[in-house]
Parts: structure tokens; C-alpha cells; sequence
């Protein structure tokens, strides 16, 4: 922020402080890249769930009982993390098309839908349906 501020009046003075956060911005980079190969990244939680959750957290340390608060937090991700569970495409009714704009009206059964086209999506996605989209060709973009 620092950095953005200094830019302003002549990006000469963002330099220096650009060079030495640098390394920290990419360590960063990297701990995140790394973390979103891992099984079940992402949990599916609703913005209510996700509010209680912070709440009892923030709770816990507030009563001042960290240990217990960060116990109790790994065994509510573990147990969300143990319902994600992967995509097996080969057990499915797949419905594969070329590109994401041809995702229409499903065939009756679909239980997949499979783009071809490499789209890179932050998050996961479904149909209206609630039918899963996956993207084998995402991988191309990095």
C-alpha cells in the first residue's frame, strides 16, 4: 500500500520499497499456487455457515482460549474437507461439449457436464441444476 502511495509522486520512490517486498509477495505466490493443488481446497459452504464458523473463532480467541479455538477449527475443516470428494467422470452421464457458451438444455441423466475449451475457473462450477461443469483442459493455461 505503502508502495502504491509512493507511485503516485514518482515511481522512483516505490522502487526501493518494491525491490524489498518483492520476495515476500512471491512467497506468497507460491504458498497459495502449492495450497490449491491440494485434495479439497475448496470447501462448498454457504455465507452463513461461513459467518458462524469466523464467529466461533474469533469467540474462542476473544475467551482467550486459542489452543482450543485452532483444535476445534481443524476438526470442523477436516470433517468438511472429507465430504468434498472428486469428480469420476467414467462412472457418470456425461454431457461433453466444445465450448462453455454450448452448455444448454441437458439431456435427461446428465450427471457431469465435461467443456473442452480451456477455461480457468476460481471456483467450482455448476449448472442451474446444481450438475457439476468440470474443465480437463485448465492445465493449459499455466
Amino acid at each position: 500500500m505503502a508502495a502504491a502511495i509512493l507511485a503516485q509522486f514518482h515511481h522512483s520512490l516505490a522502487a526501493p520499497l518494491l525491490w524489498v517486498i518483492q520476495p515476500l509477495a512471491a512467497w506468497i505466490r507460491f504458498v497459495a499456487d502449492t495450497g490449491a493443488h491440494f485434495p479439497a481446497s475448496t470447501i462448498q459452504a454457504r455465507p452463513a455457515t461461513v459467518a458462524v464458523v469466523y464467529g466461533w473463532i474469533l469467540a474462542g480467541f476473544i475467551a482467550e482460549k486459542p489452543r482450543i479455538t485452532i483444535a476445534a477449527a481443524a476438526v470442523v475443516v477436516g470433517v468438511a474437507m472429507t465430504g468434498e470428494k472428486s469428480v469420476d467422470v467414467d462412472k457418470r452421464n456425461a454431457y461433453v461439449v466444445e465450448r462453455e457458451a454450448d452448455i444448454g438444455p441437458l439431456p435427461p441423466g446428465t450427471t457431469v457436464v465435461v467443456v473442452r475449451e480451456a477455461v480457468k475457473h476460481d471456483r467450482p462450477v455448476v449448472t442451474q441444476e446444481g450438475i457439476p461443469v468440470i474443465y480437463p483442459y485448465n492445465d493449459q493455461h499455466d
